[in-house]
């Protein structure tokens, strides 16, 4: 306001000043409280952004908006750079005070600090939105620890690598190597690890690795048909972060495919060959053959190649082996060379090498004898000893005697045992005829045959004789499985018996096998047919938790002493051991950003399983907002992918969607695969392009103005919603110019003015709104500007002016004019401001000078005599280069004196009613001055304090107006009292005039209401229209003046009420009603202001308060109570309860939210917070618990405001196995039974008989029987019934005839208890030998035999046989004549041991006692016999001359025969 001030002089003098009145209206500044100051808060570098960080709180006590309304920033001054551009702070209203909320604008991944884990301190302001605004003295401050991922990493290495070896007949599934990665992190997800396999092909065909690092051979790969043998699997460890980290390692595979050594012909048989010392150099001798059983090249790929047998003999030196094909032959002649140790004999070592890698090989020994010409009939050696194995084909060359020089012909001596297997061939070779294991006298150990051999020259005959002793290996062969493995695949699902495989082993001693299983995995539910070799599954495999079970199995020949050969079998149980697999997944494919669920199908994901049981059936894993923006469909088991109806991929800035998808087999959900389809939208494909290159110039002058466009930079993008923005960039031209980040308007932000450049060159871009995908054009915009050089100048100076004191507004004053030399507008003319009274009362004509008066003389309350008026003239093109003059104005004041105008002259009287609205005015005094002056108005001398505090008179109106509420109307009714009009010329030219004021009040009684305050209560679900009436009255005001008109009724005030309820007036009463729905809202009390007030007294209103209250949530959430009752075996994919029977909303129609609680309770179970079923967690938890009673309280929420809980007592009684089954029969648990060897197989051995108290109470389950063990090697001989019943599953008297007694220990449970066993033995006794050997003969054997008859030859057979079946006979001799006569063990054959020629008593009868043995220990059965065998001998010579030649005659004659005379 203008306040005047003046003193008391003559004349009096003044001045004016300016008064200005600030008010304090928001007193209270914002602070955080000491306590709530200091934050501290985790997260990962990978931590979303947008995502809450930390929730800030501070206060304002003032209580009115906008002064107590908080924004919340980041502190500029205290905040680093780093710390301003990766956080962001936000204003979140609450109703309890504004709060603010700290997030990520950047992600933590760029921050610049490496450090594993370090802090950032953020300092947070808030301010209040008072003006001016006040701002916290301290900050909050919260201290963000950030955890960065650390890449994992191999550890156990060798070299830097791993390095293993396998066998190619390694099964599918089977462990090849464990590695072992670390990672130091400690946080999920960056500890959690996982494995792949990278790089080679092969090695991803081939192998896998599970998520604990171990490498196995993947199911169905078959390393045997691979060609390759080395492998480098490349290894690759990555954690769960984002990025995420990983390492690498090689692990080296070697693949052993050589298996077997080359073998030559005939078991690596010897060779002897016989050559004529003529034979021509070049001739084939003999040509070696091999074998090798190794199944692929190179490893069953050989090569022959020969060496001295004694180093340095030079024997190799007369023959060339053919390396391919064995072939030996002659490269050097024999005929003159002197061979010696051993004479005319080559002694070579050949070999046979594979090409396999490690290479094997063999060697036998090849003899070459060299047949002479001339000299006397002598076998090359006199005893030929050879040792064959009793496997030996027929037609086996067996030794190569030789007679030299050039024998004629061979035969063997006749009556040896050794001539019914072998002959002499005419080229001396002694060869096998008869297969030697079916001699007689099965153990033989050897046959001695002598070989004749003679030569006839020039009629003379040569004989020669030598000694061929061939030694028998028996049972040199083992039987010989057929495999080493034997695979079989069945079913977990087949029903038993199965026929799961046959298993053959062979003998090359023609022995019959038989087949046993010796161990493995539960070869109780295994049986080997010991005669066929057939395997059958007799037990349950399903459940099992072993996939593959290996056997090892015997196969006996049932020699003496037997030989054994061994093998495995492995039995693969199909489970569904192998996941399904994608097909089409991995992938990364490229989209439109602009894709919608209209453009249809973007990808098939397709996947397989090999083992296939039910239906394929996918879904998505994981978190992240690829979801939110992508769906897919099923249809024929491949997952169709396309844009969720509704999702927005243009306006949102990821870079890529990663889709974690799973497929699994319907029948197997548990076993499944995981893999990643990657959708990349093709972002921004479009760039800004500036359109106006060529026009991007113009020309201003310096005086352009601010904001006024200079030019338009134009722009366009080929993505129609990209939002362009400009810019400048080059920092000289931002001092002066600005562009509109929107339109691309280029204007001044400095005045051209205060420079002196003519031309700028601005470098402008223009930028798309693609964050970080962002595209930008560039271009020059060149600016000429032009300047002013001459200033304008007035003419005709100085100027006068003596208008009067009456002059009126209008009135010409004085002409003033200027010039300007280089005028480029119009002269412009204007005052300065100086001189202010003057500038208040004249002004200047803009475009020609003219000076005249904007209101009349009279009108200066000063009453000036003289104005000094400042003028300027500039051209239009420069207004700040002005030239300036001053005008004089001189005023001649003629003042008159003021008088009273209104009808009432001097005397003014009115008359109002209390209720007169406050400022209201009242009358208006009216005087008039004929000079013009202002008449101003003053109160008169007998105002008294009453009037003062009432009535407020406008000094400058003469208007008289209320300045209080007349509440006192009844007491103070009438008021009177003088008002001065006086004109505005200053003393003592100043004159006045007196009124006489009487203003009469008439008082008006409020309304009242018929009670001081209403209340009632509403349900929150109360509808809109519904009248809202007080509890037991109505709402009704009245008034007591005759006088008063209709009431009208009103809500207003407090907060919101307003907003929600209705008043009318119906019949004089206030009738409320709801015009809002209060249900969605939580505020529990409205305080319904209701104002009243006589129509013809608006003013006069009185209130009362209307408590509303709302009842809301009415209902709380009930939880029915229940008991169930489970079992202490539960299945944890079965839900224990369901609360509410699945009800989960309360009768408010609140979704309710559920807790469990109780002793014990939260750890053996869990609960779906939202579904309200109670399920298992632990069921190996509660098996070892033995609760037996959970009281699980169960509290529902439905989560309103104010919250409503209810309880429920769920209690859950578990059932545990109490009782341990119980062996009825026996004693002790101890059940004896007695069997004959000889019983049947499948009769019934003995019984267990258990009863478990449990099922009896339970009315669950069934007793089971396990057989858990059998003594004395007796697996496979009995069979374990379900009922218990032992029956004989295999013949006893064919093995095992040692054992006299099983301990067979079988387990009793209750099915749904298996490992709570009770364990019954039953010991069967086995009733052995219950025969002894008789012999068929009843008397004694007798024998007869020539005295010449050869040692080894078989003179007769004793037999015996036993009724045990499996009791082996052998036969053993004793007696005075053991030393001439023996017994076969095996077959009874009586054989000559020793010469009878050579006896000194030269005895006709021997005898031998035979005895026969069953052989069952510890205690055999035996019988005997008697064996008497009469020789026949030559009967004595009689000597009937001593010439010195030897008579020849029949031996029978004796002497009486007639000898020729000589």
């Amino acid at each position: 306001m203008r306040v005047q001030i003046y003193d008391l002089g003559n004349p009096s003098l003044s001045s004016v000043g300016l008064l200005q009145l600030n008010i304090l209206r928001n007193q209270n500044g914002p602070r955080f409280e000491t306590g709530s100051r200091f934050y501290s808060k985790s997260i990962l570098e990978t931590q979303e952004l947008g995502l809450e960080i930390q929730m800030v709180t501070a206060i304002d006590l003032d209580d009115t908006s906008p002064n107590r309304d908080l924004t919340y920033s980041l502190d500029a001054a205290r905040n680093t750079p780093d710390v301003q551009s990766y956080f962001a702070v936000s204003t979140l209203a609450s109703p309890t005070g504004d709060k603010g909320r700290l997030s990520l604008q950047r992600s933590m991944m760029g921050f610049p600090n490496n450090a594993t884990q370090f802090n950032v301190q953020v300092y947070i302001n808030a301010k209040d939105n008072g003006v001016p605004s006040n701002v916290v003295p301290d900050p909050a401050i919260v201290t963000v620890t950030v955890t960065r991922n650390t890449a994992p990493f191999f550890a156990n290495l060798i070299s830097g690598k791993y390095a293993t070896s396998v066998n190619m007949d390694l099964v599918g599934g089977a462990l090849i190597y464990p590695t072992t990665a670390t990672d130091n992190d400690n946080i999920a997800p960056f500890n959690t690890l996982s494995y792949s396999i990278v790089g080679d092909d092969d090695a991803m065909r081939l192998f896998a690795v599970n998520s604990n690092g171990q490498v196995t051979l993947r199911p169905g790969a078959n390393l045997t048909t691979e060609t390759k043998i080395r492998f480098n699997i490349m290894l690759q460890v990555q954690d769960g972060g984002t990025p995420r980290l990983s390492d690498i390692v090689v692990l080296e595979l070697f693949v052993n495919k050589n298996f077997r050594n080359p073998q030559f012909a005939n078991n690596n048989q010897n060779i002897d060959r016989t050559i004529e010392e003529s034979m021509a150099t070049g001739t084939t001798i003999v040509v070696l053959n091999a074998t090798d059983a190794d199944l692929l090249p190179p490893n069953n790929e050989f090569e022959f190649s020969i060496n001295d047998r004694t180093p340095g003999s030079g024997d190799a030196s007369y023959f060339y082996l053919d390396r391919i094909t064995g072939a030996l032959s002659l490269t050097k002649s024999v005929r003159n060379a002197i061979i010696v140790n051993p004479t005319d004999v080559l002694e070579l070592t050949a070999f046979v090498r594979d090409k396999g890698e490690p290479q094997r090989s063999s060697s036998i020994q090849v003899t070459i004898l060299v047949n002479r010409v001339n000299g006397t009939l002598a076998f090359g050696q006199q005893d030929y000893s050879r040792t064959i194995p009793e496997s030996t084909p027929v037609g086996t060359t067996i030794v190569n005697t030789r007679a030299f020089p050039g024998a004629s012909g061979y035969s063997l001596q006749p009556g040896a045992d050794g001539n019914l297997f072998f002959r002499i061939e005419a080229n001396g070779d002694v060869v096998l005829t008869k297969n030697l294991t079916t001699d007689p006298i099965r153990e033989r150990p050897a046959f001695i045959i002598v070989a004749i051999a003679t030569r006839t020259e020039l009629q003379i005959t040569q004989t020669a004789s030598a000694t061929v002793t061939i030694n028998i290996l028996r049972n040199q062969n083992p039987p010989v499985f057929t495999q080493d493995v034997y695979a079989a695949k069945i079913s977990e699902k087949d029903i038993q018996p199965v026929n799961a495989t046959t298993v053959l082993a062979t003998d090359l001693d023609g022995d019959s096998v038989v087949y046993s299983i010796i161990s493995g995995d539960h070869v109780g539910k295994f049986f080997l047919v010991s005669n066929t070799g057939v395997l059958y599954v007799v037990g349950n495999l399903e459940g099992d938790l072993i996939n593959t079970y290996v056997l090892q199995i015997r196969a006996s020949d049932q020699r003496d002493p037997p030989k054994f050969d061994t093998a495995e079998i492995r039995i693969t149980v199909e489970r569904d051991s192998r996941p399904p697999f994608f097909i089409s997944i991995p992938a990364t494919f490229s989209i439109a950003e602009n894709r919608t669920f209209a453009d249809g199908i973007i990808y098939n994901v397709t996947a397989n399983d090999n083992d296939k049981k039910g239906k394929m059936e996918f879904g998505l894993v994981g978190e992240g907002a690829a979801p939110s923006f992508f769906m897919f469909d099923v249809v024929n088991e491949t997952a169709y992918v396309r844009v969720r109806q509704g999702a927005d991929i243009l306006n949102d800035q990821q870079a890529e969607y990663s889709l974690v998808f799973r497929v699994w087999d319907s029948e197997y959900p548990d076993n499944y695969d995981e893999d990643i389809l990657k959708l990349v939208p093709n972002r921004n494909p479009g760039k800004p392009t500036i359109l106006n290159l060529a026009g991007l110039s113009t020309t201003i002058w310096d005086t352009h103005g601010l904001g006024e466009v200079i030019i338009r930079v134009n722009a366009t993008d080929t993505d129609p919603r990209d939002v362009l923005s400009w810019s400048i960039l080059d920092a000289a031209s931002l001092e002066y110019y600005f562009i509109n980040q929107q339109t691309g308007d280029i204007t001044l932000r400095k005045l051209l003015t205060l420079g002196t450049q003519t031309s700028n060159s601005v470098q402008v871009q223009v930028c798309d709104n693609r964050a970080a995908f962002r595209k930008c054009d560039q271009a020059t915009v060149t600016i000429t500007i032009r300047r002013n050089l001459q200033s304008p100048r007035f003419q005709s100076l100085p100027y006068f002016a003596n208008p009067t004191r009456n002059a009126l507004s209008g009135s010409f004053v004085v002409q003033t004019s200027a010039n300007d030399g280089d005028l480029r507008g119009v002269i412009m003319y204007g005052k300065t401001g100086n001189f202010e009274s003057a500038n208040s009362f004249f002004r200047i004509a803009a475009n020609n000078g003219t000076v005249t008066l904007i209101k009349d003389l009279s009108q200066d309350g000063l009453y000036a005599q003289r104005y000094n008026f400042e003028i300027i003239a500039y051209d239009s093109f420069y207004p700040n280069d002005v030239a300036t003059a001053t005008v004089t104005i001189n005023v001649d004041r003629n003042p008159s004196t003021p008088r009273f105008i209104d009808p009432d002259g001097n005397a003014y009287r009115r008359v109002i009613d209390e209720t007169r609205r406050l400022g209201s005015i009242i009358l208006n005094i009216n005087a008039t001055d004929d000079d013009v002056d202002t008449v101003t108005y003053r109160k008169g001398n007998n105002w008294d304090a009453n009037d003062d505090r009432t009535f407020y008179l406008n000094t400058l109106t003469g208007e008289i107006s209320l300045l209080r509420v007349l509440d006192d109307a009844n007491v103070n009714n009438r008021y009177e009292f003088q008002v001065v009009a006086e004109d505005s010329i200053p003393s003592p030219l100043k004159k006045s005039a007196i009124a006489t004021v009487t203003i009469d009040i008439t008082f008006d009684n409020p309304p009242t209401f018929n009670a001081a305050d209403y209340t009632t209560t509403i349900l929150e679900t109360i509808g809109v229209g519904t009248e809202v009436a007080p509890q037991n009255t109505e709402i009704r005001a009245t008034d007591v003046d005759s006088f008063s008109g209709f009431m009208v009724y009103s809500i207003v005030g407090n907060l919101d009420a307003p907003d929600f309820f209705n008043v009318t007036n119906e019949n004089g009463r206030a009738k409320v009603v709801l015009r809002k729905s209060v249900r969605t809202y939580p505020t529990t009390q409205y305080v319904l202001r209701i104002q009243a007030y006589d129509s013809n007294f608006p003013d006069k209103k009185v209130f009362v308060n209307f408590v509303v209250n709302v009842i809301r949530n009415i209902f709380a959430p009930t939880v029915q109570s229940a008991t169930v009752t489970i079992f202490d075996y539960h299945d944890a994919a079965k839900v224990v309860h369901q609360v509410n029977n699945g009800n989960n909303f309360d009768n408010d129609g609140d979704l309710l939210q559920y807790e469990i609680s109780g002793a014990g309770v939260p750890e053996i179970f869990y609960m779906d917070n939202y579904d309200g079923g109670i399920w298992l967690s632990d069921g190996n938890r509660l098996r070892n618990n033995m609760t037996r009673t959970f009281t699980t309280v169960v509290t529902a929420r439905d989560m309103r405001i104010p919250e409503k809980t209810g309880q429920g007592i769920i209690t859950i009684n578990v059932n545990y196995d109490d009782f341990l089954p119980t062996i009825t029969n026996g004693v002790g648990n101890l059940i004896l039974a007695t069997i004959n060897e000889n019983m049947n197989i499948g009769l019934s051995v003995a019984r267990v008989a258990a009863r478990d108290q449990d099922q009896v109470d339970d009315q669950q389950g069934s007793i089971m029987y396990q057989l858990n063990g059998i003594t004395s090697g007796g697996s496979g001989y009995f069979t374990l019934l379900d009922d218990g019943t032992i029956i004989s599953a295999k013949s006893f008297n064919m093995s095992q005839r040692n054992v006299f007694q099983y301990n067979i220990s079988v387990a009793a449970y209750d099915s749904r208890y298996p490992e709570r066993q009770v364990l019954a033995t039953v010991v069967v006794n086995v009733d052995r030998n219950q025969f002894g050997p008789v012999f068929s003969n009843a008397g004694n054997y007798l024998l007869n035999i020539d005295e010449t008859t050869g040692v080894y030859t078989s003179i007769g057979q004793v037999t015996a046989t036993d009724r045990d079946v499996l009791d082996r006979i052998t036969y053993s001799s004793s007696g005075q004549d053991v030393t001439y006569f023996d017994v076969d063990p095996i077959s009874g054959i009586v054989y000559l041991k020793g010469n009878l020629l050579t006896d000194p008593q030269q005895r006709r009868q021997y005898s031998i006692t035979v005895t026969a043995s069953d052989n069952f220990v510890p205690l055999a059965k035996t019988a005997q016999s008697t064996v008497i065998i009469s020789v026949t001998r030559d009967s004595p010579h009689s000597v009937c001359a001593t010439d010195s030649f030897e008579p020849h005659y029949p031996r029978n004659n004796g002497c009486q025969h007639k000898l020729d005379n000589h």
